[in-house]
């Protein structure tokens, strides 16, 4: 979100604001929990081409970052069966606050 703020442009803040809602939801459900977050690495190299002014390779890092959340996602019919879908779905949104609530209180550098 904050690379959308930099932006400078609402459109762009709120298309990817609705992006990340539309999408929250089946990274919470169908993502793998040991792959449940971005590799820092993937936003990293985003950055390091837009602040180096070269938009062919930041596409292209864009690109590969969201190829990489589509296959961290696995479809549920490769999954074992799941007994009772509410507990899966409590579980599946337990593992993302917890994801969000690491990224969220990750401790400042010195």
């Amino acid at each position: 979100m904050l690379l959308a703020e930099c932006t400078g442009s609402q459109f762009v803040v709120r298309e990817l604001q609705e992006l990340v809602s539309r999408t929250s939801m089946l990274v919470a459900f169908f993502e793998v929990a040991a792959t449940s977050e971005c590799a820092c690495e993937e936003h990293q190299e985003i950055l390091v081409a837009l602040s180096e002014g070269d938009a062919a390779r930041a596409l292209k890092a864009i690109h590969a970052h969201l190829s990489l959340i589509e296959t961290r996602l696995t479809p549920r019919a490769l999954l074992p069966a799941v007994s009772d879908v509410a507990q899966e779905l409590r579980h599946a949104w337990a593992s993302a606050r917890q994801s969000n609530l690491k990224r969220v209180r990750k401790p400042a550098r010195s």
